[in-house]
């Protein structure tokens, strides 16, 4: 697959490496960034898993951050307002979903 790297910076770089079938989507978007690099506050309407791949980083969820390192998961509900700050270089793998596809509900 192909990377697609930032213009303004090619340090970061995002690769949508996706996965789909007949039972589930869950779209799979890896992400890496120079250190010092941000992603600023947003939200969006999906659950959330992040997988910190290598290096160090920095989570704001609600407003509080959280610092996270390679081998941290973590999970953001839909409208969760967030922002990643690169501590060190570092590399994740988002994974989205519908809030329904995560519910333990029979």
């Amino acid at each position: 697959m192909k990377k697609r790297f930032c213009s303004a910076n090619p340090a970061f770089f995002v690769q949508h490496v996706g996965y789909q079938s007949r039972f589930a989507i869950a779209p799979l978007v890896l992400f890496g960034f120079a250190e010092g690099q941000e992603l600023t506050e947003h939200t969006s309407t999906q659950s959330a898993i992040v997988q910190i791949l290598s290096g160090e980083c920095e989570f704001s969820l609600g407003g509080i951050a959280h610092p996270a390192k390679a081998g941290d998961l973590i999970y953001m509900p839909p409208n969760l307002r967030h922002a990643i700050s690169a501590t060190k270089q570092f590399s994740m793998l988002l994974t989205l979903t519908k809030a329904e596809t995560l519910s333990t509900k029979p």
